[in-house]
């Protein structure tokens, strides 16, 4: 995926079906119903977000840098989804390859680009959280929600788009398509790559994880000051903003630590054959970094209030048309229609 190594993808043929492919129909049909979860997850949710974002202002309620952020890792994963989940989930379906020249190429070079601004726009909310809580007043200016957050974001942008040039300036046809997870790779053959390649593990790998690790503890901390001063001075203590944090770094972790442990031992892993390290362990810590794409819809949906009344809105907006298709034609414009559609409208300040 993003970090493989000169050395390893050089020393082995990943394009081998027959030595690297899911023979096992039961395993592919599984892994492919698990994309299809993830698929809708990210369309329906993510457009969500953004909708309910850009036009309810459903998380007004927060910080609006942090809100920018939010956007743009919501458009991040809607790309992700066409550009490496779409064609990794027919892949698996058909068990070959679907996009072939220019279009592999230019998944490849899509999915990389937002995979690294994904993980910086995680990163940089997760340290704006920290500032946000310790220096609240300050924070208003420093993360203001014009200038400042367009220039961070475009910043983060052109950072993952550094990368980029980088797969482009060493070979920009080392395109393979690796049947350890179904998708198309660049192949970081070249051996520039034996130098380039660990310094980028480092700089695009190690460097954000271990900041939303120790910007996360941080956070957890300060919020739980505040909640044991709230609860001394006799006022409400609510647990949304520790759950939001400790959920989001949480499931942040759980997607791509796996990964970035493949990439710290390929260096030290000496095989003559491929075994199950750079198989098994390698599809597995792939398929976990797919969580990350879905995961913010259902974290926001249990964790922000206005979010979650923006969905039950919406829920019970579809129920009560759903229910007016049933009715006889000359009862849908009764009184009784006219009620329920009254009783249904909700304010957008009440989200």
């Amino acid at each position: 995926m993003i970090m493989q190594q000169a050395a390893t993808s050089a020393q082995f043929n990943y394009s081998d079906k027959v030595t690297f492919g899911i023979q096992d129909h039961a395993v592919r049909s599984l892994l492919s119903s698990y994309l299809v979860l993830v698929l809708v997850s990210s369309w329906l949710g993510d457009t969500l977000i953004l909708v309910g974002s850009l036009k309810y202002r459903v998380f007004k309620r927060l910080q609006s840098f942090i809100v920018t952020l939010v956007e743009h890792i919501a458009i991040c994963d809607l790309v992700l989804t066409v550009s490496l989940v779409m064609p990794t989930l027919a892949s698996l379906i058909v068990d070959g390859q679907v996009l072939f020249g220019y279009l592999c190429a230019f998944s490849v070079y899509l999915y990389h680009t937002c995979m690294v601004a994904s993980l910086l726009l995680v990163a940089t909310m997760t340290t704006a959280k920290v500032f946000i809580l310790k220096f609240p007043l300050r924070a208003h200016s420093w993360f203001s929600p014009g200038r400042n957050a367009r220039m961070i974001c475009a910043a983060l942008w052109g950072y993952a788009c550094c990368y980029l040039a980088t797969l482009l300036i060493v070979d920009p046809w080392d395109i393979i398509f690796d049947y350890r997870t179904y998708s198309c790779d660049y192949g970081f053959r070249a051996t520039t790559w034996s130098w380039l390649q660990p310094l980028n593990s480092v700089l695009i790998g190690l460097i954000p994880v271990t900041v939303v690790v120790i910007a996360t503890s941080l956070s957890a901390q300060l919020l739980l000051q505040a909640r044991r001063v709230s609860l001394r001075a006799q006022g409400r203590a609510r647990w949304q903003g520790l759950v939001t944090v400790l959920t989001s770094a949480l499931v942040f972790c759980l997607s791509f630590l796996p990964y970035s442990v493949y990439c710290v031992l390929e260096f030290s892993v000496t095989e003559s054959e491929p075994g199950p390290f750079r198989v098994h362990f390698y599809r597995t810590a792939f398929f976990f970094t797919t969580i990350n794409i879905m995961a913010n819809f259902y974290i926001y949906s249990v964790t922000v209030r206005g979010f979650k009344r923006f969905l039950v809105y919406r829920l019970k907006l579809v129920g009560y048309y759903l229910h007016l298709n049933d009715k006889p034609i000359s009862a849908r414009t009764s009184t009784s229609c006219a009620s329920e559609a009254y009783g249904l409208v909700i304010r957008e300040s009440q989200f």
